[in-house]
């Protein structure tokens, strides 16, 4: 734990800490009742409430990972009376802000899960200019208008994955991405456009497609990686 970050808890954390436990006692004798993905996230949870305390971070990962198993135990029923009565008030308590203000000013309301930040607006928007632009200039070229069709092909299959993942990180864990987040991910785009583009007629169209917009994507992701990070 870092010695810099006091050591504090949250009802949120507890209760993952000890639904984590039963969990694991559960398992040896019935075996597990979450999901790989719902153990994941609560040891990420656990972790990150270890190193860098309970931050607005860890509780809004606490919050969704809750509501995530709340829905699952609503079909299957594995928790007991006393774990769902807990799990209800926890999720009927509002989502945790994402951000504060730095000056002492109160924080600000956290978005309703599904709908698009500013930052994930600029997202979607430079995903899907880049991709109407290289294949406008690719029609365009002389003895190269074929090739429009992969440029869209790629395109849209790397621009269509991109947006689909933003939009589950929203809904699903209430991850949304920050105004410079999304600048910086419209360069990405952008600069696969122009890459395909310039380079298209020396290397091809398609093949600089497919190498320019899976490198958007990539890169993209690693952008949104390290803003939940911080």
């Amino acid at each position: 734990m870092a010695s810099n970050v006091p050591a504090r808890s949250a009802p949120e954390v507890d209760f993952l800490r000890r639904l984590g436990t039963r969990e694991r006692t559960h398992a040896e004798i019935a075996g597990p009742f979450l999901t790989d993905d719902e153990r994941q996230d609560l040891d990420l949870v656990l972790r990150l409430a270890v190193d860098d305390g309970v931050t607005p971070k860890v509780e809004r990962k606490a919050y969704a990972l809750l509501v995530a198993i709340q829905a699952r135990d609503a079909e299957l029923r594995f928790l007991n009376s006393d774990e769902r009565q807990t799990l209800q008030a926890l999720t009927s308590n509002e989502l945790p802000a994402k951000a504060t203000s730095k000056k002492g000013g109160k924080g600000r309301s956290h978005k309703q899960a599904g709908s698009v930040s500013g930052g994930e607006f600029l997202a979607i928007v430079g995903v899907v200019v880049s991709v109407g632009t290289a294949i406008y200039f690719t029609n365009g070229h002389p003895h190269a208008s074929d090739s429009a069709f992969w440029v869209g092909v790629w395109g849209v299959m790397s621009g269509s994955g991109f947006i689909g993942d933003i939009r589950y990180r929203n809904r699903k864990k209430h991850e949304y991405v920050s105004a410079l987040a999304g600048l910086l991910v419209l360069g990405c785009w952008a600069a696969a456009a122009a890459a395909i583009v310039v380079l298209g007629p020396a290397w091809g169209f398609g093949v600089t497609a497919f190498l320019g917009f899976m490198a958007a994507a990539s890169a993209s992701l690693k952008v949104l990686m390290i803003e939940d990070e911080d």
